[in-house]
């Protein structure tokens, strides 16, 4: 990933084309630990309004598959996903950036299916 200059973000992932970002948001540093003062405050006010509960073996709870975060009534939400050390509860290996890159992708194509379907659902209605 590379900055250039007027604050847009790129990156290239495998041989496909480059694509651009206004923002790149870093909201949980690479703590897993989900105490106060090892938290962001992000993650506290997700905590604290139930839209993500913590994982008994660290981090939070996100589904498997998806790495959407679950809430407090268990429910994933596919429009909040979480990647990286936050997620050490559910996954086994997950500081090094080839697997953040990894899991990104996949949240990414999931990203772009769930809004093919959408489209595809709005038409017919």
């Amino acid at each position: 990933m590379d900055a250039f200059s007027g604050g847009t973000f790129f990156a290239q992932f495998d041989e496909e084309e480059l694509q651009s970002y206004d923002w790149v948001i870093n909201g949980t540093g690479s703590s897993h630990s989900l105490e106060r003062g090892n938290c962001s405050s992000l993650l506290l006010s997700l905590l604290h309004n139930g839209y993500a509960q913590k994982h008994p073996h660290g981090g939070i709870v996100v589904d498997f598959q998806t790495g959407a975060v679950v809430d407090q009534h268990g429910q994933a939400d596919l429009h909040l996903r979480a990647v990286g050390h936050i997620t050490c509860g559910n996954y086994y290996y997950t500081g090094s950036l080839e697997m953040i890159a990894k899991k990104c992708k996949e949240i990414a194509r999931n990203t772009i299916e769930l809004l093919e379907h959408s489209t595809k659902t709005a038409q017919l209605v």
